[in-house]
């Protein structure tokens, strides 16, 4: 007999927005968390997003990995 222990990622995904409307010219920043309650790593993972119609991307600073225009 034996025993296997199977360990998994639990990953989690928030988006924060700095405010709920915004006025032509003005800028609105997207903040993005991914966390992983374990108890294993999380190899592999990618997170896209659809930017809002009527929205431009300015700029990106990744944290971690990289981003290449929808998918970080």
């Amino acid at each position: 007999s034996a025993t296997i222990n199977v360990e998994a990622a639990d990953l989690s995904l928030t988006r924060i927005t700095d405010r709920a409307s915004a006025i032509v010219g003005e800028n609105v920043t997207y903040t993005f968390t991914l966390s992983n309650a374990g108890p294993s790593a999380a190899t592999g993972v990618a997170v896209s997003t659809v930017i809002p119609a009527g929205l431009t991307l300015v700029s990106n600073v990744p944290s971690a990995g990289s981003f290449n225009g929808s998918v970080w």
